[in-house]
């Protein structure tokens, strides 16, 4: 039987937060029929252990010998998962109670909406940031040379966190809690496997709404989120993920605009720089 909601996790070394998230999921279900696919990118911590361990009947666990990134281990989950509606979820976020209810209902009341987002907040409570703008040069630049942190109207990419009271259509919200339908996911074409890690997120959610889908985000439905709890366990090699995700998403969306040149500059010296750092 098909289930109502199918959830996708990416793990690695996730044995620290796994047994949250999937107790979350379970006590979200609800009556709802619920499946959630375990991708776990060649962990050693435990984490597989104890998936496995795990009670929630629902599980089903893939495992990868080595890592493939987050991109092709979240392809790999939901071209497997046989919901019409798929949850993107981190390992480090938990579901309220409701959430998965909230998200269902309102999807299938607005069938123009192809991704709903949560608000996210931080497990103390405090509202987290959550989403932006697409990104810009100049937005980007001033973040990487911290002008934007003096500054904060200056860049349009980065919004200053504000809860919202209704369902708000937005650009771009964070990838840690996305609920979307299958089906656009498999229409424009999956993650792109080029950006391994960062900004995989931002290319999607902009397909999306190039193709006139709505992306929405939705103060009802409502996650926790550590942020960043397995990146900051490889920080070194996480800082050049990400130059590299950023670099590649300009050459492909931005592939004519003479200030990549400037950009790339930045990035590189930027994201060099904070990885020879974090090796100290």
């Amino acid at each position: 039987m098909k289930p109502d909601i199918s959830i996708v996790s990416v793990t690695w070394n996730s044995a620290d937060c796994i047994e949250a998230l999937l107790g979350s999921v379970a006590r979200a279900a609800n009556g709802l029929s619920v499946e959630i696919l375990i991708v776990d990118n060649a962990s050693d911590d435990g984490t597989v252990e104890r998936v496995r361990e795990n009670g929630f009947r629902g599980i089903r666990l893939i495992r990868v010998s080595r890592n493939i990134g987050y991109s092709r281990a979240n392809n790999m989950g939901i071209r497997k998962a046989r919901g019409d509606y798929v949850f993107l979820l981190n390992p480090d976020a938990q579901l309220e109670e409701d959430a998965l209810m909230v998200g269902l209902d309102y999807m299938k009341e607005n069938p123009n909406v192809a991704v709903l987002a949560p608000q996210m907040f931080y497990p103390d409570g405090l509202l987290q940031p959550s989403v932006r703008s697409f990104p810009d040069h100049m937005g980007i630049i001033l973040e990487m040379t911290g002008i934007s942190r003096l500054f904060p109207n200056l860049s349009r990419w980065k919004l200053n966190p504000k809860p919202v009271s209704r369902p708000t259509e937005v650009d771009q919200p964070m990838g840690a809690a996305l609920l979307m339908r299958r089906m656009v996911f498999l229409e424009i074409g999956a993650f792109d496997p080029r950006l391994r890690m960062f900004f995989s997120d931002v290319d999607l959610l902009k397909r999306v709404r190039a193709r006139g889908y709505k992306v929405v985000l939705h103060p009802g439905m409502r996650v926790s989120h550590v942020m960043g709890l397995s990146t900051r366990k490889a920080r070194s090699r996480m800082a050049l993920e990400w130059s590299s995700g950023l670099t590649r998403y300009f050459a492909k969306h931005e592939r004519r605009n003479p200030f990549n040149a400037i950009l790339n500059f930045f990035n590189w010296a930027v994201g060099v720089g904070r990885s020879l750092f974090y090796r100290l």
